[in-house]
């Protein structure tokens, strides 16, 4: 199954025992075959799968979709076509919606989507984004400029503070390296002294 699809839409699609491949839903919804199969385990099979066509060409999709359409409005079932279209154009995002849609108006429970964490940036001094480069991203806006300028300016302040504490490690280390010559000279001493 595609990595974008909830583990709760998987779950709810291999308990329909479905006899139609859903591992790409990209592919495998374009048609819309998939759909008409999900469907008929909720309304007693009131759509012939065997009628609708299994060609991969956008013309037997559209016609397969025009014929869902027409199941949809006469069981009153509300799916718009701002769903259904990303889906026919075999969209990777609109194939999964549509899942999370459809889950939702049949089983009516809610899909928990993790919170996505925004991830500070762990970019090394020298990986940085130049002044130049950052005037190419904008295209040379005078208005936008001036803002980009700040945030590159923090961004930079940011990343160097960072790498300050990397730095203090290898001072550590080199101060812990320099008592063991000390030592060494001391016992070097001490030797010369009993002989």
């Amino acid at each position: 199954m595609n990595a974008g699809v909830p583990r709760v839409i998987i779950h709810w699609l291999q308990s329909l025992n479905l006899t139609l491949p859903y591992s790409y839903p990209k592919r495998d919804l374009a048609d819309g075959r998939v759909v008409a199969e999900i469907f008929n385990h909720y309304y007693n099979h009131q759509i012939n799968v065997d009628m609708l066509y299994s060609s991969p060409s956008f013309k037997h999709r559209e016609d397969n979709w025009n014929q869902l359409q027409k199941f949809f409005k006469k069981n009153k079932i509300n799916v718009p076509e701002s769903v259904i279209l990303p889906v026919l154009n075999c969209y990777e995002d609109g194939a999964i919606e549509f899942l999370k849609y459809i889950y939702t108006l049949l089983t009516n429970k809610k899909i928990l989507e993790p919170k996505k964490e925004e991830k500070e940036l762990n970019i090394p001094h020298y990986a940085m984004p130049t002044t130049s480069q950052v005037k190419k991203c904008v295209n040379g806006d005078r208005i936008d400029m001036s803002k980009v300028a700040r945030k590159h300016s923090e961004f930079t302040k940011k990343l160097r503070e960072t790498s300050i504490p990397v730095d203090e490690n290898k001072l550590n280390k080199s101060e812990e390296i320099k008592p063991k010559k000390e030592e060494n000279k001391i016992k070097t001493i001490e030797v010369n002294q009993r002989s």
